[in-house]
């Protein structure tokens, strides 16, 4: 009886130590395979499709050409819903009658593309030009390629796997065939006086708000693999100006939200080339739109060409910026201004 007794209990403590060994196993393997999980599990909603980058360069230069805010009308595909729309969607029912308990869900059911910064509500994606491109995930495809844009980065997945964007995203690490633009990166040099991005909000009353931002997109486009860039991409590069004006008033819960209304903006400014002193853009525009913002942009400075790790070589920057102006219907006249001069 004592030896069926023994032998019982090796059965049972060898059944464990396999079950433990299984338990490591299945963790490790499950850690290796957790992005590629995650890429599975998540709904990913139908994203924009351009056959080639010539194609997505035409829209882009479409998009720049007319400085609509939101463009429905010219980003149109079967399923594709962009993330400017979907915004102004979520902004429309924050602005409605709800419920405590409706208003705490509805910002959790957009969580994914809002952030919330000091009672201020707005989109996580902050360049307005993407916004009506990409969907709510941030993707787009463009020949091959999928770009991600998400708060502060882009990545581009050059083979088109979803599985490697998504991982080098959430692991932050190097992932082959993935390229990554980090915003946070400051490539501006001393004698700009500027800088790359210039913000000014001003308040009338206790409710309304008005914001002017200026600021800097750069774009890529991925030209070829040649030896002299030590495995990296040789890129075109260019930069466009951006000018934006939102209006913002408290919503029922206090939360400072955009709203459709009339936009007016005054702009006035020149920009320079990283590499060079020279005047690119000698900008004057005065405009007026009804939306929940209303925004210009201006192509700055001829193309640039270099290998991936030389993007700092072929950012363009405000160098001096006379006056420029943004108000809205709720600001009663007074207007938001950005002024700086160069050295």
């Amino acid at each position: 009886m004592r030896k069926i007794f023994e032998l019982t209990i090796i059965i049972i403590i060898a059944s464990l130590l396999s079950s433990c060994s299984d338990e490591i196993i299945d963790r490790s393997s499950n850690e290796a395979d957790s992005s590629s999980q995650k890429t599975n599990s998540l709904k990913i909603d139908t994203f924009y499709e351009f056959a080639d980058e010539n194609t997505y360069n035409q829209l882009i230069d479409k998009l720049i050409e007319l400085n609509v805010y939101t463009a429905d009308n010219l980003v149109k595909s079967d399923g594709f819903k962009s993330y400017a729309t979907i915004y102004k969607e979520f902004a429309e029912k924050a602005h409605s009658k709800l419920s405590e308990r409706e208003y705490k869900q509805l910002l959790a059911d957009y969580s994914d593309i809002i952030k919330i910064e000091d009672d201020v509500i707005s989109p996580r994606i902050d360049n307005p030009l993407i916004r009506n491109i990409v969907n709510r995930q941030g993707l787009v495809k463009i020949g091959s390629q999928i770009h991600l844009y998400k708060e502060m980065e882009m990545l581009i997945s050059l083979n088109g796997s979803l599985e490697d964007l998504f991982l080098a995203s959430e692991t932050k690490n190097d992932v082959e065939g993935v390229l990554r633009f980090d915003y946070n990166v400051d490539f501006i040099k001393n004698y700009v006086a500027c800088g790359s991005s210039q913000t000014k909000e001003i308040q009338y009353g206790s409710d309304r708000k008005a914001k002017l931002k200026c600021d800097i997109i750069r774009q890529y486009e991925t030209i070829s693999y040649p030896s002299a860039c030590n495995g990296e991409a040789y890129c075109r590069f260019r930069t466009i100006a951006w000018s934006e004006g939102t209006p913002t008033k408290k919503n029922f819960w206090g939360n400072w939200m955009v709203y459709s209304t009339t936009n007016e903006i005054d702009l006035k400014y020149e920009a320079y080339n990283f590499l060079g002193q020279i005047s690119l853009v000698n900008y004057h525009k005065k405009d007026t739109q009804d939306d929940i913002g209303i925004v210009h942009f201006a192509v700055i400075g001829q193309e640039g060409y270099g290998c991936w790790s030389e993007q700092g070589n072929y950012q363009g920057v405000f160098y001096w910026i006379n006056k420029n102006k943004y108000k809205h219907r709720g600001t009663n006249d007074n207007w938001a201004e950005i002024q700086c001069g160069a050295y």
